[in-house]
């Protein structure tokens, strides 16, 4: 094992104590704003009327927006990495905006899940995009986030945080990752009915290498 490389046993021990608990979310496209959770009256995390919650308590709602206005800007990215001192925060308003479906993730599935990710020299066929709409993130007691998966199966890319190695990741099994997610009953992803339909993409692409 490199030694600027952290194994998933130890990567997992990092971050993962007695009373912690894991959750992995399915993630709609952040320009399919029209099927987000919505509030009477407007968007959430837009800048028109903040709905109900407001009117009830006698709070002045602002205008409208005009149609030319949009509402917030969501990305791809939820999980972040770019401050030190805090090296995994989460978007919260763009996670709840944009999650589909939740699950818990026993705690006997998280050492398959991390080895999986972490530890397979399988190579993965990296494209030129990044569209993840699947996020697992590590709580502590209080929840509060400590680390995260960030995956996209369409685009066979991963993000660690924090991360496990230097540079990108370019292997993982991400078959037996969506063997685990379909067991926990979240959707593969976009495009993909169903894990048979994945294991045959899978399988077509291995052969034309």
């Amino acid at each position: 094992m490199s030694p600027n490389r952290l194994s998933g046993q130890a990567w997992l021990k990092a971050v993962f104590e007695r009373g912690d608990f894991i959750v992995a979310y399915y993630l709609r496209d952040p320009e399919d704003k029209d099927y987000r959770p919505q509030l009477p009256g407007g968007d959430p995390f837009g800048s028109g009327d903040g709905g109900a919650w407001a009117n009830e308590r006698g709070a002045a709602s602002p205008e409208k927006p005009s149609p030319t206005e949009t509402s917030r800007s969501l990305t791809h990215r939820i999980l972040n990495t770019s401050n030190s001192q805090h090296p995994v925060t989460v978007d919260v308003a763009a996670l709840i905006s944009r999650k589909i479906k939740e699950v818990r993730v026993p705690e006997a599935d998280a050492a398959p899940l991390v080895a999986a990710l972490l530890d397979s020299k399988e190579l993965l066929n990296l494209k030129d995009c990044y569209l993840p709409r699947h996020l697992v993130l590590f709580y502590d007691p209080y929840g509060r986030v400590k680390a995260g998966l960030e995956i996209c199966f369409q685009c066979e890319s991963l993000r660690v945080a924090p991360a496990f190695r230097e540079g990108a990741a370019v292997t993982g099994d991400l078959l037996a990752v969506a063997n685990l997610f379909d067991k926990l009953g979240l959707p593969i992803g976009k495009g993909i009915s169903s894990l048979r339909e994945y294991e045959k993409m899978k399988k077509s692409a291995a052969e034309k290498e």
